[in-house]
């Protein structure tokens, strides 16, 4: 499946070959997270986590119903590194 992640792959190398007919997405980088929090409130189950810190968010997608902001900045942390190298 021809896009970024793909094309960002084959940077590494020292050249990049595509067929004529050959088509790149190039969308940038995103991050996107399926919260099942709701889901998992309808079969009544209930997740409990314990996180060291703030900015330790892999357990919201099972407890939260949204990004948290200090979740929301991490990810957006992660999208701006990419970005910048």
């Amino acid at each position: 499946y021809p896009g970024t992640l793909s094309y960002y792959l084959a940077s590494a190398f020292g050249e990049v070959w595509m067929q004529p007919s050959g088509t790149v997405g190039l969308v940038g980088f995103a991050t996107s997270a399926l919260f099942l929090r709701d889901a998992l409130d309808k079969l009544g189950v209930e997740a409990q986590f314990v996180a060291r810190g703030e900015y330790k968010s892999a357990a919201n997608l099972f407890t939260q119903d949204r990004y948290t902001e200090p979740h929301r900045e991490a990810d957006a942390a992660l999208v701006n590194g990419l970005r910048a190298q």
